[in-house]
């Protein structure tokens, strides 16, 4: 196995007015350097720095109120939300990122009621599931794959 090196280029600190509650539990960057991210819990919008220099752009303030958010990943225009609120059932959440609509894209069942949702990877597999959610606790660590239906 051939294993790169890995230069330290920059550090970045997310300005303080920006942070909410201080607690950033996940980020995302889009094709234009537009960097998206919540606070963990009680969610009111999602939040906007450029990526290059942290400078704070703005919010889409979301028409519901989330919670125990755990990850964040964009999809076709639109952020999708994991989170890890409820016992056995988590929901999935759509941001339309125009309007701050939110919607229940769909609900998944851990299966353990110690498992918590923790993040989320959109990547379109072979198999044709393209979101990937880590699931953790004491009974383990898993990720579950969906497929859209079609």
């Amino acid at each position: 196995m051939i294993r790169k090196r890995w230069n330290y280029l920059d550090f970045k600190t997310v300005p303080e007015a920006a942070r909410g509650n201080g607690r950033i539990p996940w980020c995302e960057i889009d094709e234009n350097g537009v960097l998206y991210f919540t606070q963990s819990n009680e969610v009111t919008e999602l939040r906007m720095l450029r990526a290059s220099d942290m400078t704070f752009l703005g919010t889409v303030p979301l028409d519901r109120t989330l919670y125990k958010v755990q990850g964040g990943e964009l999809l076709n225009g639109r952020m999708i939300l994991v989170t890890n609120e409820g016992k056995r059932e988590k929901n999935i959440y759509a941001v339309d990122l125009a309007t701050g609509h939110v919607e229940v894209l769909f609900v998944r069942c851990t299966g353990k009621l110690d498992a918590e949702g923790e993040g989320i990877a959109v990547y379109p597999a072979a198999d044709g599931s393209v979101l990937h959610i880590l699931d953790a606790g004491k009974c383990g660590v898993r990720i579950g794959s969906f497929a859209l239906k079609s």
